[in-house]
């Protein structure tokens, strides 16, 4: 975590919840095979507001989720895994994330809050808002010369969460640049779901 609030830290992948087909080098994640593959950060986070930047490479293929998942997440990640039939974070009710087609699953609920899809090199930026209760995910990069940006703000966030990526295409690739962490406003936090 950060070392002052306000100050960015480094954050990385968790290589004791990380799929068999993804390998990890510091804060990037690459995956091999074209079979669904999950991992996790290394924090659990519970309280202020924190952004993280996901850079991505490889991904023009869409079968990609990135997002934020609770703890029992990785229990029903690691079930689809040993059924060989492999689960997405759409399909969790542990989850609230972005498909590589710009489409929101939210507790398994599908969305479509008009994010631009996901090519290689762009930059995700994932807001976790712990006093609100809110997941925003902004999506930015130049569009014939101009810049151009999709922002999706989500409720329900839950009381604890970490980063995550699904990947599902081969030779894709996530990598966990700045991690930014502010301190709480202050006042009750809104009732959400653990």
């Amino acid at each position: 975590m950060a070392d002052a609030l306000g100050q960015s830290a480094p954050l990385g992948w968790d290589p004791s919840h990380c799929g068999e087909n993804i390998a990890l080098d510091g804060a990037e994640a690459s995956h091999e095979t074209s079979q669904w593959g999950s991992v996790l950060a290394t924090e659990w986070l519970s309280e202020g507001t924190h952004e993280i930047e996901l850079l991505t490479q490889n991904v023009d293929y869409p079968s990609l989720f990135v997002g934020v998942v609770r703890r029992a997440y990785w229990e029903h990640a690691s079930a689809g895994a040993r059924r060989e039939d492999g689960e997405s974070m759409r399909d969790s009710e542990h989850a609230i994330c972005m498909h590589g087609d710009g489409r929101l699953f939210i507790k398994t609920a599908e969305k479509d809050w008009g994010l631009m899809r996901l090519v290689t090199g762009d930059r995700v930026v994932l807001t976790l808002d712990f006093d609100r209760g809110v997941v925003t995910f902004a999506l930015s990069r130049t569009v014939r010369g101009k810049p151009k940006e999709t922002v999706a703000e989500v409720p329900g966030l839950f009381t604890e969460a970490t980063v995550a990526v699904c990947f599902g295409g081969r030779d894709q690739c996530v990598a966990i640049g700045q991690w930014t962490r502010r301190a709480s406003e202050g006042g009750a936090a809104p009732a959400r779901d653990p």
